[in-house]
């Protein structure tokens, strides 16, 4: 579970986002809020996307200059900053998103803990 926080203030509810790498390579990870499309039935628990960011396994972090979203129709652009993956179950990432008010203009620090495994997961 995530929260967030705008500016160093707790902002929203915790919600749940996946963050996952891929089976091909080790130098990144998905990050997805389970978003499919830009109507409320459709969003994500924090703001639709599921996009790619560079990540370093070795020093368990991770950004992205710019990377876009590949949820159909809505290919906004997400930038990432101080992402760091702390001991085996906890994760902290700055965020920014080209379709805010003021497009980069706001960051967003996203920090929680991991509640489900991948192996407990799996075994549902």
């Amino acid at each position: 579970m995530l929260d967030t926080y705008t500016n160093g203030v707790a902002s929203g509810k915790p919600f749940e986002i996946k963050i996952y790498n891929s089976s091909f390579g080790k130098d990144s990870i998905w990050i997805d809020d389970y978003g499919t499309g830009t109507t409320a039935a459709t969003a994500g628990h924090f703001w639709t996307m599921k996009f790619k960011a560079a990540a370093d396994m070795s020093s368990k972090t991770f950004k992205t200059d710019l990377s876009k979203s590949v949820v159909s129709g809505y290919n906004i652009g997400i930038k990432v900053s101080n992402g760091k993956v702390i001991g085996n179950d906890s994760i902290s990432f700055d965020i920014q998103f080209e379709d805010d008010a003021t497009p980069y203009g706001t960051t967003y620090t996203l920090a929680g803990h991991r509640s489900v495994s991948y192996e407990e997961y799996m075994s549902h």
